[in-house]
C-alpha cells in the first residue's frame, strides 16, 4: 500500500496495512536528524522514517482579509485564520511560534463555541500553490484536509 492510498483508507476509516506516520519537528530539530543521519534533503529524511504525511502550511496560501499582528515588548503576536493567536518564541537555537490563545479559549461550552465558530472561507486561499507543493514532491501525494472537507466534517 503506498502512503497515498494509505491515507486515503485511513480518513474514510477503512483497514490500512499500517497505521499512516506524520512527523513534525522544528527546523532546527529536522537538521540535526538529517545531519546525524547524512541527509541532505528533507524527502529522505521522511523515507527513511518512513513518514506517510508531507506538511504543507496554508498561510502562504491567504489572500482574506487582513489579521490582526501586534507586538507586546518587541514580541510578534498574529491572529490565524483559523481563530487562534501566536507569538514568536526563542528556543535559544531558533524562533518558532507558539499559540498563546485558543480559538475556542472565550466560551467554556464547546457546544455554544462551535455554534459561534466562524470556519475560515475555501475562496480565501489560492490553491495554486498547494499543487505547486505537490507537484514538486518526488512522490505521489493525496491531498486532504481542504477547508471544505474540514467544514464539512465539523457539521457531522
Amino acid at each position: 500500500m503506498t502512503s497515498k492510498e494509505r491515507i486515503r483508507e485511513a480518513v474514510m476509516h477503512r483497514k490500512t496495512d499500517k497505521l499512516p506516520k506524520d512527523f513534525l519537528a522544528t527546523d532546527y530539530v529536522e537538521k540535526q536528524l538529517m545531519k546525524k543521519l547524512g541527509f541532505h534533503e528533507k524527502e529522505d529524511l521522511y523515507r527513511y522514517l518512513d513518514i506517510d504525511v508531507r506538511a504543507f502550511d496554508l498561510t502562504s496560501t491567504y489572500n482574506g482579509l487582513p489579521l490582526k499582528k501586534y507586538e507586546i515588548e518587541g514580541v510578534l503576536h498574529e491572529e490565524t485564520f483559523w481563530g487562534y493567536e501566536r507569538k514568536w518564541h526563542s528556543t535559544g537555537n531558533e524562533y518558532n511560534f507558539i499559540t498563546t490563545r485558543f480559538a475556542l479559549d472565550d466560551d467554556p461550552d464547546i457546544n455554544d463555541a462551535l455554534d459561534k465558530y466562524t470556519f475560515p472561507d475555501a475562496n480565501d486561499f489560492d490553491y495554486t500553490k498547494v499543487r505547486d507543493f505537490a507537484c514538486s514532491m518526488r512522490i505521489k501525494l493525496s491531498v486532504l484536509g481542504t477547508l471544505e472537507h474540514i467544514r464539512w466534517r465539523h457539521q457531522i
